[in-house]
């Protein structure tokens, strides 16, 4: 019977631990979250400014380099 009581602390136990885990860590349900959430996905896919410069000037260098490269 004592094993039965162990087991039953333990699974309680772990079950009110996971339910601390599921809300600390799920995800924000107000109107303006999802909004929020789109605004960082789209902030980190961009890349920095001042890498759109050199990458813009780079891709025409080697777009005018490449014939000249063949003859």
């Amino acid at each position: 019977m004592n094993n039965v009581v162990y087991l039953v602390l333990v699974v309680a136990l772990s079950c009110v631990g996971m339910l601390l885990l599921w809300a600390k860590n799920r995800d924000p349900i107000s109107p303006g979250s999802s909004v929020d959430q789109f605004q960082d996905k789209m902030q980190a896919l961009a890349p920095p400014e001042s890498e759109t410069g050199r990458s813009s000037a780079a891709s025409s260098d080697q777009g005018t380099s490449s014939p000249n490269r063949g003859s």
